[in-house]
């Protein structure tokens, strides 16, 4: 189920912004299953069904995961992102402090035809 109205807008006084939206991550989803993902009963169900050739040409030839590949949110306005060698502090995120705000924002979810579940959200 896609949450099309669901997104997630971090925006900068200068104009620039980021933001979190379920089209544009499942526009990173890729054509192709990722080969080290398969179902738990899938060699079970293979042996099974050894005698028959044909069924190496139904398995989809889609991202049935829907896993949106390296998405990071969508980046407006003029804006240079480069790599860096600040980290970030560890140990500070290991303190115990009182949380003040939370929140989690789906963006698309499915059942996988009962093989699991895929979610894709953003938590703040």
């Amino acid at each position: 189920m896609v949450f099309g109205d669901n997104s997630l807008t971090i925006s900068h006084e200068s104009g620039c912004s980021i933001e979190f939206n379920s089209l544009d991550a499942l526009r990173q989803v890729g054509h192709e299953v990722p080969k080290d993902i398969r179902v738990a009963s899938a060699d079970d169900w293979q042996s099974s069904r050894s005698q028959v050739k044909e069924l190496s040409d139904t398995a989809p030839k889609f991202d049935w995961t829907f896993t949106p590949g390296n998405y990071m949110g969508t980046i407006k306005g003029n804006v240079k992102v480069e790599s860096t060698k600040e980290r970030i502090d560890l140990e500070k995120l290991k303190r115990r402090e009182k949380i003040h705000f939370y929140e989690e924002l789906v963006l698309f979810e499915d059942e996988l035809a009962d093989n699991g579940t895929a979610e894709l959200n953003v938590k703040i």
